[in-house]
């Protein structure tokens, strides 16, 4: 495959695993980007350019999604943090079949 194709593939990947959130895909991929750049040389056809800047502006893009994840996550698990002594009342008032260790995990 050449680079113009590696790029646009490249792109073109991280765009459906960003549509599917895959983070996993996300991750690989952006290792996969990496190792393709690093074997890039610097003179480029204007069509390897055109297909590179697209790779970049993708790679902006999925950086920019999984930032916003992260603090989605964050914000998800902040709040999980905060009303966890209420939910574990909850628990052990409602479950006494359950072994107190256990819900404390």
């Amino acid at each position: 495959m050449g680079r113009r194709a590696r790029f646009i593939d490249l792109a073109r990947r991280l765009r459906r695993a960003m549509r599917a959130a895959d983070w996993s895909a996300l991750a690989a991929l952006d290792r996969e980007v990496a190792q393709a750049l690093r074997s890039t040389p610097r003179l480029l056809s204007s069509q390897e350019r055109a297909a590179l800047a697209d790779l970049q502006r993708a790679h902006r893009e999925a950086r920019e999604r999984c930032a916003q994840e992260a603090a989605r996550l964050d914000t998800a698990l902040s709040q999980m943090r905060q009303h966890r002594d209420g939910w574990m009342a909850y628990a052990m008032s409602n479950s006494h079949d359950l072994d107190t260790e256990e819900i404390r995990r």
